[in-house]
């Protein structure tokens, strides 16, 4: 019995060590190791999908902002200007920092897809709610560039009017300082 049983152990680890020295050869890794990798890409996909997502809400609530700033800029109220102006601004801060988190984890996901021989599978799931988080993301971007199109043509157009007014009406240049705008051509950078 003794026999049979170290017979049995031996080749059933004589055949775990071939197994594992035929995976090592042919894909560079242990079992272990593939699955941690599919877990962390499956993750870091999921990760940039909910960042998306936050990314899409944002641009909402900053497409709202600016329709809001472009009622005000037409009735003329510089305070509430001035209001949604840094409102707008500290939006876009948080959006630029979520940016830098989306393109972290998707050049550490590129990593992971790169040191794979054989390309480990997606999960489903993840590889669709990121489909759709990064349709949604682009259809919210979209909406906000024609936004923020007109809110600038309106500023401009604004700045144009009340140059001419002020040359109009024979004000002396030193006595006004012309507003600083952002984009002084007249398009987003």
């Amino acid at each position: 019995m003794r026999i049979a049983f170290r017979f049995r152990f031996k080749l059933k680890n004589f055949e775990f060590e071939d197994w594992r020295q035929d995976a090592t050869k042919t894909a560079g890794e242990t079992p272990a190791v593939l699955f941690k990798k599919k877990i962390m890409q499956d993750d870091l996909i999921r990760k940039v999908a909910n960042l998306m997502s936050e990314q899409t809400s944002a641009y909402t609530r900053l497409e709202s902002a600016t329709n809001q700033l472009s009622a005000v800029m037409m009735r003329g109220e510089p305070h509430a200007v001035e209001i949604l102006t840094k409102a707008g601004e500290k939006e876009l801060l948080t959006m630029r920092s979520r940016l830098l988190e989306i393109t972290s984890a998707l050049t550490a996901f590129a990593e992971i897809r790169a040191g794979q021989l054989e390309k480990i599978p997606l999960n489903s799931e993840a590889r669709a709610s990121f489909e759709k988080s990064a349709k949604d993301l682009l259809q919210s971007a979209k909406a906000f560039q024609k936004t923020a199109g007109r809110a600038s043509s309106l500023a401009l157009g604004g700045s144009s009017f009340a140059t001419a007014c002020i040359q109009m009406c024979g004000l002396p240049p030193t006595t006004y300082n012309k507003p600083v705008l952002k984009y002084a051509e007249g398009t987003m950078r």
